[in-house]
């Protein structure tokens, strides 16, 4: 079957090829050297996929499903990430700056220097310290709260450019 990827500014033609998938059609273009900057890749499965060193700066990744894929490296810089889930993705030196997630009741930006949780403003240190009763007091139920962690961690990787170093809590610490 024949796959287009298209800028998703203009849709005009990035990289077109024949595939069975869009994942399938994102790693032949990564591996023809194909600049995935502006490439609208939204709602895309794109779990487990290589996509270590692509170029996805400005690109529309909103609901991709990237769980597990390696990025790496990858230039994620302005990239729209809005809903995607981005769980055991590997985000080690990928490049970004600010991360916006709109997947809760409030949205999550994640700076090198500061976490907004809607309107609440923590730095990393206390972010890593938010707790389920700390949520529950911002309107979070448990589900969202364990949802946000989840998230608030890949954005973290992503904007520090590192893995989480900060001590971990205990699932009893993170109840209280």
């Amino acid at each position: 079957m024949k796959i287009q990827i298209k800028n998703r500014w203009d849709d005009s033609v990035i990289f077109e090829c024949e595939a069975n998938s869009i994942k399938l059609a994102v790693k032949l273009a990564i591996e023809a050297n194909a600049n995935l900057s502006s490439a609208d890749l939204s709602y895309a499965d794109l779990s487990s996929a290589s996509l270590s060193s692509a170029n996805l700066s400005f690109a529309s990744l909103s609901f991709a499903n990237l769980s597990s894929a390696d990025l790496s490296y990858a230039d994620l810089r302005y990239a729209n990430l809005r809903n995607a889930d981005l769980r055991y993705a590997d985000l080690r030196y990928a490049k970004q700056k600010i991360v916006s997630i709109c997947a809760l009741k409030f949205i999550l930006n994640v700076t090198p220097e500061l976490v907004f949780i809607g309107c609440l403003k923590l730095t990393h240190e206390k972010a890593m310290k938010f707790t389920l009763k700390a949520a529950k007091k911002e309107g979070l139920h448990k589900q969202e709260f364990t949802e946000l962690r989840t998230m608030y961690l890949a954005a973290r990787k992503i904007v520090l450019k590192e893995t989480p170093t900060l001590k971990v809590l205990e699932k009893e610490e993170i109840e209280k």
